[in-house]
């Protein structure tokens, strides 16, 4: 690993050598401001902090005197300004501390203006250079919609070996343009070359000049080479990486000058196009190649915000809207019965399609039924039969959208290339028809001439979920009333005597979720079952608690919502169902639904779980919350501490933890069981020494409680010493409460005057309980 001192001098010079080619000597100009940019490597969102210092001042003795000052634009004035303390001193940057490559956290890459005047396209007053940034990287076949072929294997070539890649290409490059590269000021980066040529002509140059003059330039390169042109540094406000400075975003990388050329003075636009026999673009050809699109984007080296002009692409929407169908007749519904339902895992469909049954389904059946069928059946569209058709849901510059069937979730899908999200049959029929679920589903039946009826489970289960609803109105009007016990209003609250929190509103938000998921082949223990995914309750329950940040809710207060969960869980108002228990087609959606998480790798663990929950009837999950909050208020159970399953197998036992982590596989510790034990033994000894009521904790010795565990080297176990951090864990985990018949307390003046604890004692002690 590189250090930061490590030729310091030596980095000063390439550094005084770049930055006087761009902006010339010194002292011919030293009142001018140059602005750099420290920009976090190592994050997928970085931050840029702006600077600026003054030629004169900087100093080329060491790399580690280069001094800038902060700088924020004034949003009133639009102007850049130095930043002060709220002790009025100026904000003071040391680049090259701030660039340390051991810094694994907030490590920051260090860029300049290359151009002088601002930091912004509008604030360039003069030239200095025209520059080309040449990045050899491949493209990321995961950041395209469509990958071709011949992007994979050059990006698996240089996933293989990148550092290799890299070097290979950097040398071919070279090797290819020897003849044009006498001219420039080569920079070395991580990933490819920064080339400089001096502008000594008119440094007033407009965007769209320098753009076409560059674009013009960059004709000079071999064709095979041109490609790895990154565009976005043609804007007049771009940065570059300063020579000195390491990149950071990867292995630590130190960006050097590679070659100066001789003759510094350089040329004028005219001049350069001349000197490479190139002639500038038109601007009449520019703009018929363009016409002047801009698009914003973030560039993936420096995480700064440019502008691309790109070339308008005439787009065609499909040739007619998406037109739902007035009137599937008799031999239509035939046909499809046929088709779709003519073999015996379907008969009752076909059956009822071709008049053979009695015309009723319930709400789960239609879906099910109605997902089966191609989407063409419902609509006037007959190119919904094409291999591919124009996405009739934005304008489309070739076919991008198609009919497929997945046989996994054994039904028909509406897909299209340009990202749109895919559409099931029932969901295209709503969209195109500008209709709600329900009168989705009540247009679909009428098509089909098929009447809907309620089950007698999906009675009972509107119900069940009206009065849960309704009971929660109540809730407050029952504290009152004294129906809950203090106990309960502590836990199922988060406080005494209050109970309006995040936690009867997330029991709120499963119950609406759970009213509208309810399909009678997937119940568990005679209650319809669901999955909710915590980012979309905390979403949800977002709405009536203010906890979000301007990236979107927090993940602080995400983990909030699936304590609430938990919580709601150990109380017995929520249950959760194992996940063997889930009917084999919800449970294959689910693993595809987990899958798709995984890869966005967001970083919340508990978003890549698979849990689905039920929801009793709220007045017995009543009657057993009552019994459980007195039982953990009773063992000073505290959430902050004991929200795991290993302290909820410790106050509630194996039965009721492997309930609320169904087929979770974990149990008690052996460390936590061994060091418990030895610990309970220690308090009992001291009770029979002391023969009192109570016992601190402070004057038990826990020395010499010993450990076993597994030696690599001598494959085999061996004791040790427990040390202090593993006693405490055992202590705050519950299993001293639950196995050894004690309850810890704290001093204050109810438990002095109870025990008979002298106001000198302080602390926690331990009783014995009957």
């Amino acid at each position: 690993m590189p250090k930061i001192h490590r030729d310091k001098k030596a980095r000063a010079k390439m550094l005084q050598k770049q930055l006087e080619f761009v902006f010339g000597p010194q002292e011919e100009n030293p009142n001018l401001a140059i602005y750099f940019r420290t920009i976090q490597d190592r994050i997928s969102e970085p931050r840029v902090y702006r600077s600026r210092a003054i030629y004169k001042d900087i100093k080329f003795e060491t790399i580690t005197q280069l001094v800038s000052k902060g700088v924020r634009r004034n949003a009133e004035t639009n102007q850049l300004e130095t930043i002060v303390n709220e002790d009025g001193k100026e904000l003071i940057n040391y680049l090259a501390s701030a660039n340390h490559p051991d810094n694994k956290k907030n490590a920051v890459g260090v860029f300049f203006n290359i151009q002088s005047g601002g930091t912004k396209q509008s604030d360039i007053t003069d030239v200095n250079v025209f520059s080309f940034d040449f990045d050899f990287k491949p493209k990321n076949p995961k950041k395209l919609s469509v990958v071709p072929e011949e992007v994979q294997k050059e990006w698996d070539v240089y996933q293989s070996n990148p550092t290799e890649y890299i070097e290979e290409k950097k040398h071919g490059f070279l090797k290819d343009n020897d003849g044009v590269l006498e001219n420039f000021m080569i920079i070395e980066t991580a990933n490819g070359f920064h080339l400089y040529l001096k502008n000594s002509g008119d440094k007033n140059i407009e965007q769209e000049e320098y753009s076409r003059f560059l674009r013009s330039l960059a004709k000079i390169f071999k064709e095979s080479w041109q490609n790895s042109i990154d565009t976005s540094v043609f804007d007049k406000g771009r940065v570059l990486r300063l020579a000195g400075f390491y990149h950071l975003k990867n292995e630590p990388f130190l960006v050097s000058l590679k070659q100066l050329p001789e003759d510094k003075t350089g040329k004028s636009m005219e001049g350069w196009l001349k000197h490479f026999n190139v002639e500038l673009i038109d601007k009449s050809e520019l703009k018929t190649k363009r016409e002047l699109i801009q698009e914003t984007k973030v560039d993936d080296d420096t995480g700064e915000m440019y502008v691309e002009e790109k070339r308008k692409v005439t787009k065609k929407k499909a040739q007619t809207d998406l037109k739902v169908t007035e009137n599937i007749d008799d031999e239509e519904r035939e046909y499809i019965a046929r088709e779709y339902f003519g073999h015996e895992a379907y008969s009752h469909y076909y059956n009822i399609l071709v008049g053979k049954e009695k015309p009723e389904l319930s709400k789960p059946e239609v879906l099910e039924m109605i997902g089966m069928i191609h989407p063409v059946h419902f609509f006037d569209n007959d190119e919904l039969l094409s291999t591919n058709f124009n996405c009739h849901f934005h304008h489309d510059e070739k076919p991008s959208a198609f009919i497929s069937y997945f046989e996994k979730m054994n039904q028909y899908y509406y897909n299209c290339h340009s990202n749109c999200q895919s559409k099931t049959t029932m969901k295209l029929i709503a969209e195109a028809s500008n209709l709600k679920f329900k009168q989705t589903i009540r247009l679909v039946c009428k098509l089909l001439g098929i009447k809907l009826v309620r089950s007698e489970f999906e009675n009972n289960m509107n119900e069940k979920y009206s009065e849960n609803l309704s009971f929660i109105y109540e809730v407050p009007h029952r504290i009152e009333a004294g129906e809950f016990s203090e106990s309960l209003q502590k836990y199922f609250s988060g406080t005494r005597n209050r109970i309006a929190n995040t936690r009867l509103r997330v029991y709120g938000t499963l119950n609406s979720i759970g009213k509208k998921q309810f399909y009678e082949h997937f119940n568990y223990d005679g209650h319809n079952y669901f999955f909710v995914s915590f980012s979309h309750l905390a979403e949800v329950s977002g709405n009536f608690v203010a906890k979000k940040n301007k990236k979107g809710l927090s993940k602080a207060f995400k983990y909030q919502i699936y304590e609430e969960v938990l919580m709601l869980q150990i109380l017995g108002f929520i249950k959760r169902v194992p996940f063997s228990k889930i009917h084999p087609k919800i449970a294959e959606k689910s693993l595809l639904y987990k899958e798709q998480i995984e890869k966005q790798n967001d970083g919340s663990h508990e978003e890549k779980l698979i849990n689905y929950y039920y929801i009793p009837d709220f007045e017995d999950g009543l009657m057993e919350a009552e019994k459980r909050a007195q039982y953990l208020d009773s063992k000073g159970f505290q959430r902050s501490k004991h929200l795991n399953k290993t302290s909820i197998i410790s106050f509630l036992g194996n039965e009721i933890a492997e309930e609320i982590f169904p087929e979770d596989g974990r149990q008690i510790p052996h460390k936590i069981k061994e060091i418990g034990d030895q610990v309970i033994n220690r308090i009992k000894e001291e009770f029979e020494r002391q023969k009192q009521d109570y016992i601190m904790l402070d004057s038990i010795d826990f020395r010499g409680i010993k450990v076993h565990i597994y030696d690599e080297e001598i494959k085999k176990k061996r004791k040790k010493q427990a040390s202090k951090t593993e006693i405490e864990k055992v202590l705050k985990s519950g299993y001293i409460e639950s196995f050894g018949g004690f309850k810890k307390l704290k001093t204050n003046q109810e438990t002095r005057k109870k025990y008979g604890i002298p106001k000198t004692v302080k602390g926690q002690f331990y009783i014995q309980e009957d």
